[in-house]
C-alpha cells in the first residue's frame, strides 16, 4: 500500500509540473504574439495612407494584425488577398474602399463616406461590412467606372496627354504668331522709312543695338512682347547653344523677303491687267566696286501712271554682250 502511495504522489508531482510548464510557454506565447503585433504595427505605421497588407509580403508583415487575419490569407506564392478592395489605415485602424476612394465623386453619393473618408472599424463584422458594401449602388458604380479604366488606361492617358499638348502648342502657336504681327510692323516701319535695322553691336550689354532692336525693347514696355523678351533673356543666361527668339537677323530677313514676295506679285498682277509697260535700267556701282543695276518698270493701271522698283542685281561687265 505504500508503494502504490508513493508512485500516486509522484503522478501528481510530474502532472503539476507539467501544468506549470504549459503555464509558462503560454506566458511565453502571448509575450512573442504582443511583440509581433508591436512589429507589425511598426512596419504597417512605416507605409503610405491608406494600405493593403496584401501588397507588402516584402516586409514580413505577420498575420496577426485583425485586418489582415479576414482580409488576406497565405498561398503556396505568398500573400494572397482575399478582399481586394479594401485597404487599412493605420492612423485610424480602420478600412477603405479602393474603387469607391477613386472614382465615387457624385454630389448624390457624398452621404456614404464610411468607405471613402470616414473608415469602417466594426471588426467583429468586418466581413459582413465588406459584403454588403459591394451590394450598394454607390460602390457598384465605381467598380463599373474602375473596370472601364483598366481597359483603357493607356489609350485614355495617351489621349489625355496628346489632348494637353494640342493645347499647350496651340497656347504657345498663338503667342508666337502675336510676337510676328509685332515684328513685322516693326519690320514694315523701318522699310518705309528706309532705316537701318542693325546696330553695330547687339549685344545683351550694348546701350544701341540698333533700330529693330531698340523698337521691340520699346514696345516691350506696353506688350505682351515683354515676356518673350524676358523669357529669352532667361535662356541666354541658363544655355549655351543656339534656340530659337525670332529678334535674330535671319528674321529680320525672311519677313524682308516676305515683304518682296509680296510686293513683287502685287506690282506683277497690276502689270499685267494693263497689257503694256516700260522697263527702266539703271547702273551704278556700290562702296565695294561692284557694278550693279537696278530694274524698274512703268506703267499705267487704272489711269494712273505707276513706278515700281523690282531689284538690284550684280552684272559682271557693262558692255551689252
Amino acid at each position: 500500500m505504500e508503494g502504490n502511495c508513493d508512485d500516486e504522489d509522484r503522478e501528481k508531482t510530474d502532472d503539476s509540473d507539467m501544468e506549470r510548464s504549459d503555464e509558462v510557454e503560454d506566458i511565453q506565447e502571448k509575450t512573442d504574439d504582443d511583440t509581433t503585433t508591436n512589429n507589425n504595427y511598426a512596419l504597417l505605421s512605416s507605409l503610405k495612407h491608406p494600405t493593403d497588407p496584401a501588397h507588402v509580403q516584402k516586409h514580413s508583415i505577420d498575420h496577426s494584425n485583425r485586418f489582415v487575419e479576414f482580409c488576406c490569407s497565405i498561398g503556396p506564392c505568398g500573400v494572397v488577398s482575399r478582399q481586394s478592395l479594401a485597404e487599412y489605415s493605420v492612423e485610424s485602424d480602420s478600412m477603405f474602399c479602393f474603387s469607391c476612394q477613386l472614382f465615387m465623386k457624385e454630389e448624390k453619393y457624398e452621404s456614404k463616406v464610411a468607405w471613402r473618408t470616414v473608415g469602417v472599424d466594426n471588426w467583429k463584422k468586418g466581413t459582413e461590412k465588406i459584403k454588403e458594401h459591394k451590394k450598394t449602388e454607390a460602390h457598384m458604380v465605381s467598380m463599373v467606372r474602375w473596370s472601364n479604366f483598366k481597359q483603357r488606361p493607356l489609350e485614355e492617358a495617351f489621349r489625355r496627354a496628346d489632348m494637353e499638348g494640342q493645347a499647350r502648342r496651340e497656347e504657345e502657336r498663338q503667342r508666337n504668331r502675336e510676337i510676328m504681327r509685332r515684328l513685322i510692323d516693326i519690320t514694315l516701319y523701318l522699310a518705309r522709312q528706309n532705316g537701318a535695322f542693325r546696330g553695330q553691336n547687339e549685344s545683351n550689354t550694348s546701350l544701341n543695338k540698333g533700330n529693330f532692336l531698340e523698337l521691340v525693347q520699346l514696345l516691350s514696355n506696353y506688350d505682351s512682347i515683354k515676356m518673350h523678351l524676358d523669357h529669352i533673356n532667361k535662356i541666354h543666361s541658363k544655355q549655351k547653344t543656339a534656340h530659337v527668339s525670332l529678334l535674330s537677323n535671319r528674321t529680320q530677313n525672311d519677313i524682308i523677303s516676305a515683304f518682296a514676295t509680296y510686293v513683287r506679285g502685287e506690282s506683277l498682277k497690276e502689270m499685267d491687267e494693263s497689257k503694256t509697260f516700260s522697263i527702266l535700267l539703271d547702273e551704278t556701282t556700290d562702296v565695294s566696286h561692284v557694278e550693279q543695276v537696278s530694274f524698274v518698270v512703268r506703267f499705267v493701271h487704272q489711269m494712273e501712271i505707276k513706278e515700281r522698283f523690282l531689284q538690284v542685281c550684280d552684272v559682271s561687265g557693262t558692255t551689252a554682250k
